[in-house]
């Protein structure tokens, strides 16, 4: 059986615990964590189930501003990824582990290209994937973003956040504030 063409989804998706379990990590940590399975252009890119702690809703949010927007990959070995490590401290600030790839928008259509798959932080083995290209319908593309970013804020309802202070809450709400923006705009 051929595998699809562009294929994302969350196989697993927590909160981060700590060994002693002296705080509620659904509280305090702002995004959740987990590993998914991605295809691209037929190509296995990310198996799912290996608990990778890619941040899942970080990811989603940036997957989401390529649904209308191009986005070009970065080389820099300290720079954010559309599927980041859930490393950061900070909402949407990695630690340059993740995978990345660029997207260009053609019409009706969408290109997915420059894959690359980075394991350590200083990129030393990155995982490319030279040759590897593929366009896929906007709306294609789309659906599959979507139903990504719907699965990855479904621990989040009705969810009671605490904060540490008031920098994790402004940029907490701002992240739902734009993440919602782009779903609506998106869907």
């Amino acid at each position: 059986m051929a595998l699809p063409s562009f294929q994302i989804e969350i196989t697993e998706q927590g909160w981060l615990g700590t060994p002693n379990g002296d705080y509620d990590p659904a509280v305090v940590d702002l995004c959740t964590h987990g590993d998914i399975r991605l295809v691209v252009g037929g190509e296995i890119i990310a198996a799912g189930g290996g608990g990778d702690g890619y941040g899942i809703s970080e990811a989603a949010l940036g997957l989401l501003r390529t649904v209308g927007s191009d986005y070009e990959r970065t080389e820099d070995p300290d720079g954010d990824r559309l599927i980041p490590h859930g490393c950061g401290t900070t909402l949407m600030m990695g630690c340059g582990i993740g995978i990345d790839w660029s997207v260009r928008h053609l019409g009706d259509q969408v290109r997915l290209s420059e894959v690359v798959r980075y394991d350590s932080a200083d990129g030393a083995n990155a995982i490319r994937y030279p040759g590897l290209e593929v366009q896929v319908a906007s709306s294609d593309y789309g659906a599959e973003i979507v139903a990504f970013a719907e699965h990855a804020k479904e621990p989040f309802q009705g969810l009671k956040k605490s904060f540490s202070d008031r920098r994790d809450r402004r940029e907490y709400k701002a992240f739902w504030k734009e993440y919602e923006q782009l779903l609506r705009a998106a869907g």
